[in-house]
């Protein structure tokens, strides 16, 4: 997503500014997402020598796969410095969840071997949307020492086919094997049936698993509807669901034990398990568990955690509204 506004302004200023200087500028834009994005700053980067692409445009040839979407963030720079998480450019993502018109998100800072894989997520992408295969020392900073990483990660850069749903089994996984705590922020929950089994059954074993997700505040109350239809079964199990209050979440983070955690841009919807390019890392690491941990328990006390018996006593046109609304998100 890439609107025009501020947030646009300043970003592109910086692009054009260091691509006078002689830095190489790549940009890729998903052909719908960035659908609003301002035309006449990116043609004046252009000029200056940067290189703009888009992924899939509607045109002939290409219409059957045009609902396939690229919805990866990432930002690399010289190889060694790396961003990815849920942000992408537009004034909602300016502030912190300061009034409703801001959004609450997050993002991450990658540095060695983890913004490597995440430049080399852009390489894939950038050759088949470009037409240009970018090697060398140029494009790819000599290694460094991981010394004060992270212990271990996994980079799964998705682009799903009909029979591959890869993301689902990277979420699905580690909450299998889960032996004290599962808690995810996400902020379009359309789960499949083998996730939902999944924290079903981990929270009837005694885990405590807890789903944080967007309350009125949300730019597509469709899919909160659609979500709300599985809450009665979860909270039934033992899964507390907590609805958070201030602003529309975006935070797409699940964090296992304290120690492994799942960040970047996938939601737990059907998009992004088979139709859309996405990027997510597990890592394994109790520093950064533990600090995504205290983030989440932090957002949590700014929502409200759904009573069972108070979501029984829902009226009869809030439930239609939901399953309508099921049947239209799990068609997308």
């Amino acid at each position: 997503m890439w609107n025009d506004g501020a947030f646009s302004d300043r970003v592109l200023k910086a692009l054009i500014a260091k691509q006078r200087q002689g830095v190489q500028v790549r940009v890729l834009l998903d052909g719908l997402g960035a659908r609003s994005a301002p035309d006449d700053l990116f043609e004046e980067l252009e000029r200056a020598g940067g290189m703009v692409e888009r992924f899939r445009t509607p045109k002939f040839g290409t219409l059957t796969r045009f609902h396939r979407r690229n919805h990866r963030r990432a930002i690399v720079m010289d190889g060694t410095i790396g961003y990815t998480g849920g942000m992408a450019v537009y004034d909602k993502w300016l502030g912190n969840a300061e009034d409703p018109e801001q959004w609450r998100d997050m993002m991450f800072k990658v540095t060695g071997p983890l913004a490597r894989s995440l430049q080399a997520g852009f390489v894939d992408s950038w050759a088949s949307s470009s037409g240009e295969i970018l090697v060398g020392p140029a494009i790819y900073a000599a290694g460094e020492s991981t010394r004060g990483g992270v212990d271990r990660f996994i980079h799964l850069v998705n682009s799903p086919a009909d029979d591959d749903e890869s993301m689902a089994y990277f979420y699905l996984l580690p909450i299998l094997a889960a032996r004290e705590k599962v808690y995810i922020t996400t902020p379009y929950f359309i789960p499949d049936q083998p996730l939902k089994d999944a924290l079903k059954q981990k929270a009837r074993g005694g885990v405590d698993v807890r789903l944080l997700l967007p309350g009125q505040h949300i730019d597509n109350s469709s899919v909160r509807y659609s979500a709300q239809t599985h809450y009665e079964e979860l909270i039934e199990a033992g899964v507390k669901v907590y609805e958070y209050q201030p602003t529309f979440i975006h935070s797409k983070v699940a964090v296992i034990d304290g120690a492994w955690s799942i960040i970047g841009s996938p939601n737990l919807n059907v998009r992004s398990r088979q139709l859309d390019e996405e990027n997510a890392y597990g890592i394994l690491d109790a520093d950064l568990g533990a600090t995504l941990e205290r983030t989440f328990l932090d957002d949590v006390r700014r929502a409200e955690e759904i009573s069972l018996d108070k979501w029984r006593k829902r009226s009869p046109l809030l439930r239609l509204v939901q399953r309508l609304s099921r049947v239209l998100d799990e068609q997308s």
